[in-house]
């Protein structure tokens, strides 16, 4: 668990991971430029790949599954929690009013129990980290009033993202996740629209497209080598797929993002 940035394009890659933009920052996440204002939090979870481009004035709180363990079965706070499993955007908090100074405030409670050599401290940081993100979550909740007021429909929607983001290499088609979730792909699909998403199969075909983006930038595989991990049968297959999602082939769009992946 770390809350000081480190030397400017440090990649911080493993874990959960939550940012606090002091002033304004740019950083990069999936090979894509995002700018957070003055007093913004943004959480990551553990599969999101980000470089930090300008890192004065930002700190991060970073901890593994293990150090969050005691959060695993809370629905809202744990990985699989709107902060850190949010499929359609990435959760972005403004530190503003009584919860805003709260979130600070433990911040900075934190930063100093850190320092220290006393008894209990892992405790201690479990307990502030925990408060931290029950403050956090509330302030989202109160700048998404819509998303709160449709929690329980948002649940279902979650599932289905998560259990994409753990099978979307072997399983890719919408009655595939339909069934794991014990509904029809109709009453999916129709859900998904109701609650203003994009359809199963679109989300589908876009978690595939982001792996690939991530192959192709941080890793040294092969086109072919990253089409056989993403189950397609042939290379051809994927190059088709890949350049109907991104209007580039999987070569011409490793060529213009650049190779990041550390030897």
């Amino acid at each position: 668990m770390g809350y000081e940035a480190g030397p400017r394009e440090e990649l911080v890659q493993k874990g959960l991971l939550v940012l606090w933009a002091k002033n304004t920052v740019s950083i990069e996440v999936d090979g894509e430029p995002l700018a957070l204002g003055a007093d913004e939090l943004l959480f990551l979870g553990p599969e999101q790949r980000r470089q930090f481009l300008v890192i004065d004035g930002l700190s991060y709180l970073q901890f593994n599954s293990l150090f969050h363990c005691i959060l695993e079965q809370d629905q809202e706070l744990g990985c699989k929690g709107r902060l850190f499993f949010s499929a359609a955007e990435l959760p972005k908090i403004a530190l503003l009013g009584r919860l805003g100074q709260k979130i600070k405030q433990t911040w900075a409670d934190i930063e100093e129990e850190l320092l220290l050599e006393a008894p209990h401290k892992l405790s201690l940081l479990r307990s502030l980290l925990r408060n931290l993100l029950i403050y956090a979550n509330r302030l989202y909740l109160e700048n998404h009033q819509k998303a709160a007021e449709k929690w329980p429909q948002e649940e279902l929607v979650r599932e289905f993202y998560y259990l994409v983001n753990q099978h979307f290499r072997e399983k890719t088609k919408v009655s595939d996740y339909a069934k794991l979730l014990h509904r029809s792909p109709k009453t999916l699909s129709n859900l998904l629209k109701e609650l203003g998403h994009k359809s199963p199969q679109q989300y589908i075909q876009e978690r595939r497209t982001l792996e690939a983006r991530r192959l192709l930038i941080y890793s040294n595989k092969s086109i072919a080598e990253i089409s056989s991990e993403l189950g397609f049968e042939e290379k051809r297959s994927f190059s088709r797929f890949f350049k109907q999602q991104t209007l580039l082939s999987p070569s011409t769009f490793r060529q213009k993002k650049g190779n990041m992946a550390t030897s």
